[in-house]
């Protein structure tokens, strides 16, 4: 093989290795906030089973919130906000599992909807699915804001209902 094509590959390999750290590094925190909400998902649809299984579910939830969460939805023709303190939300949260073990809740953010701002704020839009054994709920459009704290973890900060993510295009 010719001096030239080794060179060419060569010049070839590091364009390519250069593109794929760039594109590695440029969605981290993308990947964080993805793989949140998976974990979240996943933590929220786990069956539970009695007392203990509630506390170890609210224990597994904290590090998914922010100290503070704000809640918005619409409700006869008007916005209702509320900020919930992240143990008061955890009990609604545990309360509704007991009240339905079988409870699942699924997450679509397939497109490319996840918005990083300033590195520390994120704004995803998902459709949101609830269900248990005996029905299936319509899906909800939210809107779920991320912040980043200082130990780099994405936590959950506000969530909208209804609301469309000013960066979704898709």
């Amino acid at each position: 093989m010719p001096k030239i094509f080794k060179t060419v590959i060569a010049a070839l390999a590091i364009i390519i290795l250069a593109v794929a750290t760039y594109n590695y590094l440029s969605f981290a925190d993308e990947r964080k906030v993805r793989r949140a909400l998976l974990d979240l998902q996943d933590k929220v649809s786990e069956p539970m089973t009695g007392g203990m299984s509630a506390v170890l579910t609210a224990s597994s939830l904290k590090p998914f919130f922010t100290p503070k969460i704000n809640i918005s939805f619409q409700h006869g023709g008007s916005e209702q906000r509320h900020v919930f303190e992240q143990d008061e939300l955890l009990r609604i949260i545990i309360g509704i599992k007991q009240h339905n073990p079988d409870l699942t809740v699924k997450l679509d953010f397939s497109r490319r909807n996840i918005q990083i701002a300033d590195g520390r704020i994120a704004t995803v839009s998902v459709m949101v699915t609830v269900e248990n054994l005996s029905e299936t709920f319509d899906p909800q459009r939210l809107t779920f804001t991320f912040e980043k704290n200082e130990e780099a973890r994405w936590r959950l900060s506000t969530i909208s209902e209804g609301a469309q993510s000013r960066y979704e295009t898709l």
